[in-house]
C-alpha cells in the first residue's frame, strides 16, 4: 500500500480523543507493524490514519459514500460498508478501532454488531470504543440518531465478548460531550 496523503494528526485534532487511549491500543497490540486494523466508521478525517505512518495494514469503512472517497483520494484502503451487514471473514483483524461511530447505531441492534466485531477479530485481538455518555436517546430527525451510553449499560454489552482492559471518561475541549472510551480484548 502507498503511503498515505493525509498529513498526519495536528495538535489539534490530536485533542479530540485520549491519547493515551491511542497508545494503550498500539500496546495491546504489541505494536502496529504489519497488524490489520479495521477503522469501524471511520468518517471524513479518520483519526486512525497515523497507523498507516507505523506500518499497519489499515482499512476504513463508512455508511458515507464521501467519507470513502475522501479516504480513498487521500491514499488510505477505504471500503463503503454498512455495519449491520458487513461481512469480513472470521479472525481477520488484529485490532477493531471505532471511535465514536457506534453512537449511530440503533440501540437494540448494538449487540450483534458487537458480535459481529467479535467475529473478526483474531484471538486475543483488540477493540477500541468510544460512546458518547449519557441516559438518553436523541433523535433529531429520522436521519439524525444519536445513541448514548451509561458506563454500566455499556459494560453490560461488552461482557459477553470482551474483557475491558482500560476505560476512561473524556471530554472534548470547549465541549459538552463526554465520551466513554474502552480498551478491550476479545473474550
Amino acid at each position: 500500500m502507498e503511503t498515505p496523503k493525509l498529513p498526519k494528526l495536528s495538535h489539534k485534532e490530536s485533542l479530540l480523543f485520549p491519547s493515551n487511549m491511542r497508545e494503550a491500543f498500539i500496546n495491546a497490540l504489541g505494536g502496529l507493524s504489519g497488524k490489520r486494523i479495521l477503522d469501524l466508521g471511520c468518517g471524513f478525517v479518520p483519526y486512525s490514519r497515523d497507523f498507516v505512518w507505523q506500518n499497519a495494514h489499515l482499512v476504513c469503512v463508512d455508511i458515507n459514500r464521501e467519507s470513502i472517497d475522501f479516504c480513498k483520494a487521500h491514499g488510505l484502503e477505504a471500503h463503503l460498508v454498512d455495519i449491520y451487514h458487513a461481512n469480513f471473514s472470521n479472525e481477520y483483524f488484529d485490532g477493531v478501532w471505532a471511535n465514536a461511530s457506534l453512537n449511530l447505531l440503533r440501540r437494540y441492534k448494538l449487540p450483534n454488531v458487537i458480535l459481529d466485531i467479535k467475529r473478526t477479530l483474531k484471538p486475543q485481538g483488540v477493540f477500541f470504543v468510544s460512546v458518547l455518555e449519557g441516559s438518553w436517546l436523541e433523535c433529531e430527525s429520522s436521519r439524525d440518531y444519536i445513541a448514548c451510553y451509561l458506563d454500566e449499560d455499556f459494560r453490560a454489552i461488552l461482557d459477553p465478548s470482551f474483557i475491558v482492559l482500560e476505560n476512561l471518561r473524556f471530554q472534548i475541549p470547549n465541549d459538552d460531550n463526554i465520551y466513554l472510551n474502552y480498551l478491550c480484548r476479545k473474550k
